[in-house]
């Protein structure tokens, strides 16, 4: 997987919009990994 992928930025945005807090955007971030990784295996 590359390691800052397109959707990375999406999501980030999404979850700044959704949460207001920086904070958020990386635990989201790392949770949609985590769902794309067990999705895909």
């Amino acid at each position: 997987m590359p390691q800052q992928p397109f959707y990375y930025v999406r999501i980030c945005k999404y979850a700044k919009l959704k949460f207001r807090e920086a904070d958020k955007c990386d635990i989201t971030v790392l949770l949609y990994r985590k769902l794309l990784i067990f999705g895909f295996k």
